[in-house]
């Protein structure tokens, strides 16, 4: 039998860390990348335990794309609200306010999108204490399930503290179908991966900054 691999490991919490600090769990309960879930989305939704009110978060493409699949599937799961936000939002701090105003009332949000709509839901929903998950659109970057949102805040684009996923979901034939601009965003924050580590080290060799491994140890197998 083979070992299981990363992702389940950090999901089941029996991860060891490259550092010496024990097993490692990740926040996220469920990461699944197949090549389809059209039929799978109320299922794999069910398992997170949302609440009785999702509130599900699109714009106006990636509502067509996907997000109509996805209210479609949870009808009678719970009760869904969709916030379907205009076309190219902005990550900034009035468009976080404009979405806990909306989903005051839902015990949960569904983010449908990439890099925007995933930073304004996961910003929002860490805010107002709530769960949060995401269905990708695009491999446009390498941030669904970082525990950060880059925000802009009164013109100034800030890296802020938010929360995992409590799911993220990959569907490869919407990524598979995303503009190849934002393919290659995603190509780029990956190629930058040996930049970010060597920034990170010279800060810990030079100016006794603290370092970590675990990351470089997670991304090593697919670097090739």
């Amino acid at each position: 039998m083979s070992a299981p691999d990363k992702i389940t490991q950090l999901l089941d919490g029996t991860y060891e860390d490259p550092d010496g600090l024990g097993k490692q769990r990740v926040d996220t309960r469920a990461l699944v990348i197949a090549p389809r879930l059209d039929g799978r989305e109320r299922d794999l939704v069910k398992a997170l335990d949302l609440g009785r009110q999702v509130a599900v978060v699109s714009d106006k493409t990636t509502h067509a794309i996907l997000g109509q699949r996805v209210e479609r599937a949870l009808a009678g799961l719970c009760k869904v609200q969709s916030l379907v936000l205009p076309e190219a939002p902005h990550p900034d701090d009035e468009t976080v306010s404009a979405i806990r105003a909306a989903t005051a009332s839902a015990d949960a949000l569904i983010a449908i999108g990439s890099g925007t709509i995933n930073d304004l839901c996961k910003y929002a929903s860490a805010e107002d204490k709530k769960p949060y998950a995401v269905f990708a659109t695009a491999p446009s970057m390498n941030g669904y399930t970082s525990v950060n949102a880059a925000i802009t805040v009164h013109g100034h684009k800030k890296s802020l503290p938010a929360q995992a996923p409590r799911g993220a979901f990959f569907d490869l034939a919407i990524l598979a179908a995303a503009p190849k601009r934002l393919i290659r965003s995603g190509l780029g924050d990956s190629l930058c991966r040996a930049t970010s580590q060597a920034d990170w080290l010279l800060a810990h060799l030079l100016l006794d900054q603290p370092y970590r491994r675990l990351p470089y140890a997670l991304l090593k197998d697919d670097e090739a």
